[in-house]
């Protein structure tokens, strides 16, 4: 396989993240506390992501820590 179709392939066969919505309770991703969780594969509101050890907390672009 080449690099250039490799994402293509690993889409269609469904290993993409699911970032559109939280991956526990469907809601809304947006607003503090939202993580990305790299072994379920996508995000988690600042609600589930609490109780959800492994995730990687995310910042707006640009944020001064």
């Amino acid at each position: 396989f080449t690099t250039d179709i490799t994402p293509t392939l690993y889409s269609l066969l469904g290993y993409e993240p699911q970032l559109g919505e939280c991956l526990r309770c469907q809601g809304a991703v947006e607003g503090r506390g939202a993580a990305f969780h790299p072994l379920r594969g996508g995000m988690l509101c600042g609600r589930c992501a609490a109780h959800a050890p492994g995730t990687v907390r995310l910042r707006r672009a640009g944020a001064v820590t």
